[in-house]
């Protein structure tokens, strides 16, 4: 469960950079040893380490997508994204700092991979999925 990267040729290239930003960051997190392990750790320290590397993923792919200057297929979210910071930069009164728009980005992320983006076929956020890939990697631990 790591280590390759694949990028579908058949999107369009600025949805192949799009995917390359997010899938860069899994294979740091796998090269640097970060990934969690499904059999060492518990199941809900497992999903929250699973969880908060897709977060920080997906984040680093809006700033690399606002680093290429925005232009081009969006990354899935980044309007909603884009709208919260908005929304928080008007609320204070000036630009927010590089942490200040972190805390923004995750926050809108964690709601998202909790709340709306869900399997079409399964209706399962992700972290259901991954406490599900726990599951099935722990049965005997279990007892199941």
């Amino acid at each position: 469960m790591g280590g390759e990267v694949y990028i579908d040729n058949n999107e369009p290239f600025d949805k192949q950079v799009n995917s390359l930003s997010h899938e860069i960051n899994h294979l740091h997190d796998y090269v640097f040893g970060k990934q969690p392990d499904v059999t060492k750790m518990p199941k809900a320290e497992f999903v929250k380490k699973k969880m908060d590397n897709e977060i920080r993923a997906h984040y680093k792919t809006y700033l690399a997508f606002e680093e290429r200057g925005a232009k081009g297929a969006q990354p899935l979210g980044y309007a909603g994204f884009k709208a919260k910071v908005d929304q928080e930069t008007k609320k204070k009164g000036k630009a927010l700092t590089a942490a200040e728009k972190e805390k923004v980005g995750k926050e809108y992320l964690e709601e998202q991979y909790k709340k709306v983006w869900v399997g079409s076929k399964s209706g399962k956020n992700y972290y259901q999925k991954w406490e599900e890939y726990w599951d099935q990697n722990n049965k005997r631990k279990s007892g199941s």
